[in-house]
């Protein structure tokens, strides 16, 4: 174990962070300006399998920069006293927990960007997974160049390259390595990130690339990346349209909801309206059988103004009032349009009333109404009723 405050160069040592397959990596800050923070791997012999060469091709490769943007930057190199070689490198924390869908998506297409470089190169990361995915100044980048291998030199491998859950079949069975090992172990890695409800949305890729037949993969990571964009764009148009749909649903939903309760309310004072007239039409007929016919006008004119009187004996009355003189407008028009809307309702009354209309115009020229008064005299001695009927 490495104490804390052993330096590395310009560096001090703070604290472990793991042991990977190459070496160990811990946690150091620069001693003078500018500070900052970074990490070193220091090829700790009996805490590891790689041999000493093949850290020292990995340093070599960190130093070269093959991959500028794609892998943490490299500050120093050198070796302790007793010969153990090390290196500092960008801090590039580990992904989060929980990533978003876009943010998914724009890390996975970088890690696949990174290997389609280091493809070109003629090399194979063979050790695609999470863990090896970090963030440098909020960007994804490739760590662990440790099991780096040439593809000319890797079509037959006499030993398993990998961590054994994202390894690819043809790897583990028949130790054989190519491109298409990279895009399984990616595949792998993407069906661990995703959560189960995005799943949906990178399910037909995940699928292809984690294929047992090689064959069925996508072929190269440029295939991946052209799958990875293609596919989203249109999940992402059909989840948009789908809202567009659902929205649109709901918006025809509500105003159905608003016409609906509208009618109901409409019906609802409708039939309000149609017992209030009801009731009067009622009182009205009651108060002209008793002989009250100012009372009776009064309770038919408000029954009539509600306009949902459709009792026909209740125009009729209003009509003979209206006839005698004891409405307010007095005059024969509006007797006659009573007269006729009771008609309509079959009001045999009020029928004959409307046959003998000409008849009781002519007299009324002649013959100006009386005051109130007389009138509710007559009506009450029968004599205005025998005489126009």
């Amino acid at each position: 174990m490495i104490e804390k405050g052993t330096r590395f160069g310009s560096w001090s040592y703070d604290r472990f962070l793991f042991a990977g397959a190459s070496g160990t990596v811990g946690l150091v800050h620069r001693t003078a300006a500018p500070f900052t923070v970074a990490v070193v791997k220091i090829h700790d012999g009996p805490k590891t399998t790689a041999s000493r060469d093949e850290f020292l091709r990995e340093r070599k490769f960190v130093e070269d920069q093959p991959l500028a943007g794609f892998m943490p930057e490299w500050y120093e190199s050198g070796e302790t006293a007793d010969g153990t070689p090390w290196f500092v490198m960008q801090y590039a924390p580990r992904l989060p927990k929980k990533l978003g869908r876009k943010e998914l998506k724009r890390v996975i297409d970088r890690v696949a960007a990174a290997l389609q470089r280091l493809h070109r190169l003629g090399r194979l990361h063979c050790d695609v997974k999470r863990e090896n995915i970090g963030l440098a100044d909020g960007i994804a980048v490739l760590l662990d160049f440790g099991s780096l291998h040439r593809i000319a030199a890797a079509r037959q491998h006499p030993e398993r390259v990998g961590t054994w859950p994202n390894m690819a079949p043809e790897v583990r069975d028949a130790l054989l390595l190519d491109i298409r090992a990279d895009v399984y172990s990616l595949g792998c890695t993407f069906k661990g990130l995703c959560h189960r409800r995005d799943r949906r949305f990178f399910e037909s890729l995940i699928v292809r690339a984690t294929d047992n037949d090689p064959e069925k993969r996508p072929q190269t990571m440029a295939a991946f990346r052209r799958a990875l964009v293609l596919g989203q764009d249109r999940l992402e148009k059909a989840a948009l349209h789908a809202r567009l749909f659902w929205r649109s649903a709901a918006v025809v939903f509500l105003c159905v909801a608003i016409f609906c309760g509208y009618l109901a309310l409409h019906r609802s004072n409708a039939r309000k309206t149609s017992t209030q007239s009801q009731v009067l039409s009622r009182l009205g007929e009651l108060s002209y059988e008793n002989g009250r016919y100012a009372e009776a006008a009064l309770y038919l004119r408000h029954a009539l103004a509600t306009g949902a009187c459709t009792n026909a004996a209740a125009l009729y009355h209003l009509a003979e009032l209206y006839r005698d003189g004891l409405g307010v407008e007095q005059n024969l028009g509006k007797y006659r349009q009573l007269a006729e809307k009771a008609a309509l309702l079959d009001s045999p009354e009020a029928k004959k009333l409307l046959t003998n209309l000409d008849a009781l115009r002519s007299k009324r020229r002649r013959n100006p109404p009386a005051n109130v008064e007389n009138i509710t005299d007559m009506r009450c001695s029968g004599s205005c009723k025998s005489e126009d009927m």
